[in-house]
């Protein structure tokens, strides 16, 4: 700021300095540590889907060459009503192939660049119907429930769609090697969505040993595990990753458990719900 000097009129100027050499290496720091937190998570994403896209293109795939070999027969043929049986078909062959298309341009989007981790509005639904249809032809030994009927064009948010998925995708892979520990009988894993004014709730159940009282503050930190054969880094990077993303929360949920009589443990990822921003300024 400056000043003048009354008695000889001359300007006189002060300013104050600050070192931020400290400041701008921690954000340096915290930038990396986010992104190499993000390779991780891709590379971790890339492992889980594996068996998961062979699925979600290789059924589509057989259904585009079972049909186009039925029509060449038919048109063989001369058969009058290929016509007809082709225009009720193609829009459903089309629907497929952009199903395969989308997968796999996520999939290129998570191995190639950072885009994975850019929110995206999405409807919770076609994820959760698209794992409850893999794990289901994946592993058959499990039972997966769920209540279609509950799920409708309501449920859209904004959020990574690809780490949204990560999380989803290891609280089923924990249930599933949980409920292997041969006291399990009739295994099963159970998909449940509530919401409230803010926000949804998706949660994912089982009725497998479920997890101690005691062990509930310890079961996101790093390299903690219940499993023998555990590395402790599938819950504790969900939770990194539910940290760096504000709108996402992750929490063991006991009372929703006792509520609907959960032997096993259960596991909500809450989301905040996307505001009309033209409704809000209303």
């Amino acid at each position: 700021y400056s000043f003048v000097e009354p008695k000889s009129n001359k300007t006189y100027f002060s300013a104050s300095f600050r070192d931020i050499t400290g400041e701008l290496l921690i954000e340096k720091n915290e930038q990396l540590h986010q992104e190499q937190l993000d390779r991780v998570l891709r590379l971790s994403l890339a492992s889980e889907v594996g068996s998961g896209i062979a699925h979600q293109v290789n059924q589509p795939l057989a259904c585009l060459s079972s049909t186009l070999q039925h029509w060449q027969s038919q048109s063989k043929d001369n058969n009058p009503q290929l016509q007809e049986e082709i225009k009720n078909t193609l829009p459903k062959l089309v629907e497929l192939t952009a199903e395969m298309g989308g997968t796999i341009h996520r999939v290129k989007d998570l191995l190639t660049d950072n885009t994975s981790a850019e929110p995206t509005k999405f409807n919770i639904h076609h994820v959760l119907n698209s794992l409850y249809y893999e794990y289901k032809q994946s592993h058959t030994n499990v039972a997966f429930i769920t209540n279609n009927n509950q799920y409708n064009d309501k449920y859209i948010i904004r959020t990574s769609r690809t780490f949204f998925e990560l999380a989803i995708r290891n609280i089923i892979n924990n249930a599933i090697e949980a409920m292997h520990d041969g006291q399990t009988k009739n295994p099963e894993v159970t998909f449940f969505i509530t919401q409230t004014s803010d926000q949804y709730c998706v949660y994912v159940c089982d009725n497998g040993p479920g997890i101690e009282q005691s062990m509930h503050s310890k079961i996101f930190q790093p390299f903690f595990s219940t499993k023998a054969d555990g590395t402790g880094t599938g819950l504790s990077l969900i939770a990194r990753l539910c940290e760096s993303h504000s709108e996402l929360s992750i929490k063991l949920d006991d009372e929703f458990k006792e509520k609907n009589h959960i032997k096993g443990a259960c596991f909500c990822l809450s989301i905040k719900k996307t505001i009309n921003k033209k409704k809000k300024a209303n």
